[in-house]
């Protein structure tokens, strides 16, 4: 088994980020498709990340929160970022070292667009996969990036959630 991924240096993943390239492409085709996927490594071991990100919640700030729960195989994540104005892109990444899953939810800011000053709440929901049957711990962090690159950590959540073997059933029925 290879060691686990590291968790990329946040520093690192805002200079990454196809925003600060200006390379909007892949950026643009992820937000057109509604999902953001990417694995923490490859080979068997390697996760399988898919989130969707929905639209903007215009005009309603609620509380930022995280659902965590298990499955065969998985667990799913859903939750909901508040921001400042609309014009966000939220971008998912996901990472596991053992039984810890860590999740980043960053916020980034559009740079050079004309935005109504009104608050939105993103709502976000995928699956970490090709996890091994166990207890895990879920750490979600939210980060906003302000159009001039500046970061700003945001409130972060610590779930324990009890992933089944793969190919079990989803309900107890008898």
């Amino acid at each position: 088994m290879p060691p686990p991924s590291p968790r990329p240096n946040f520093t690192e993943m805002l200079a990454q980020h196809p925003f600060n390239r200006r390379s909007l492409s892949v950026a643009a085709a992820a937000l057109l498709a509604g999902a953001v996927a990417c694995s923490d490594s490859t080979g068997p071991d390697a996760i399988s990340v898919e989130f969707n990100i929905g639209p903007p919640i215009i005009g309603l700030l609620l509380e930022p929160g995280v659902e965590v729960m298990g499955g065969p195989g998985f667990m799913t994540i859903a939750g909901r970022i508040p921001t400042a104005t609309p014009c966000f892109d939220i971008v998912v990444n996901a990472w596991r070292a053992e039984q810890r899953v860590t999740v980043d939810v960053v916020a980034y800011e559009r740079p050079g667009v004309a935005c109504a000053t009104v608050v939105a709440t993103f709502r976000y929901r995928g699956a970490v996969g090709n996890l091994a049957a166990g207890e895990y711990e879920a750490h979600v962090f939210y980060a906003f990036v302000a159009a001039d690159g500046t970061p700003t950590a945001g409130p972060a959540f610590h779930r324990r959630v009890e992933v089944v073997p793969a190919g079990s059933p989803l309900t107890d029925e008898p």
